[in-house]
């Protein structure tokens, strides 16, 4: 997601697996959301993925109405992508993916 954002013309397509968008309380997400509206993204097209670590059997309006660490960065996650769907005037295309989490270990 840093490179996308601030290194826009350097890839494409963009690859964003499970960007850590709520870290230091939610800088990147500010940040994030003040270059999408300032930069041109035409033509520029990303995939970004979320791992679904929360609890089986959430479901996807208790992720995003909690307020809880469990659920915090799923739920920067869910605002990025919203934001650029909604307020980016300049092109970047997104597709999401939500992930299982996986609770195996294997041991080479």
């Amino acid at each position: 997601m840093n490179t996308l954002i601030n290194h826009t013309k350097l890839f494409n397509p963009y690859v964003c697996i499970d960007p850590s968008m709520s870290y230091d309380e939610m800088i990147f997400l500010k940040a994030t959301k003040k270059m999408v509206t300032e930069k041109d993204f035409t033509g520029i097209s990303s995939n970004l993925g979320i791992t679904n670590s929360v609890q089986e059997g959430m479901e996807l309006k208790t992720i995003l109405t909690d307020t809880t660490m469990d659920t915090e960065n799923m739920c920067a996650i869910f605002e990025t992508d919203k934001f650029i769907r909604t307020e980016n005037q300049k092109g970047c295309s997104m597709t999401v993916n939500i992930m299982p989490m996986t609770h195996t270990i294997s041991f080479l």
